[in-house]
């Protein structure tokens, strides 16, 4: 897993290289919560709030997903410094990684 640095910012935009692709993701915060946009190739998801210990993306088939690592904490990040002041972990899982969780084949 890669550790992306997410700032206290409300608002952020950032490209993450994948695999010889980009990984295009916006995160926005809302009152108490994180929501993630995300494009790779020809797939978006919009609006998809950001939950701790799961895998967030599980069902889309992408060779990668998010993970947000609550560090044994049952909360979601609700604070814009939620990431900044490492109580949580803004996570991406590799294909190696998430085909040995699923035990199949991605993307």
């Amino acid at each position: 897993m890669t550790k992306i640095d997410i700032d206290n910012s409300p608002s952020q935009e950032f490209t993450i290289p994948f695999e010889g692709k980009l990984i295009f993701i916006t995160l926005e915060f809302r009152l108490d919560y994180w929501l993630i946009d995300l494009t790779y190739k020809e797939k978006t998801l919009k609006g998809l709030k950001l939950s701790s210990n799961v895998l967030m993306l599980q069902g889309i088939n992408l060779p990668f997903d998010i993970m947000i690592d609550g560090k044994n904490s049952c909360l979601d990040p609700y604070t814009t410094e939620s990431f900044s002041d490492n109580s949580f972990d803004f996570l991406l899982v590799t294909r190696e990684e998430l085909q040995e969780v699923r035990k199949f084949e991605v993307e």
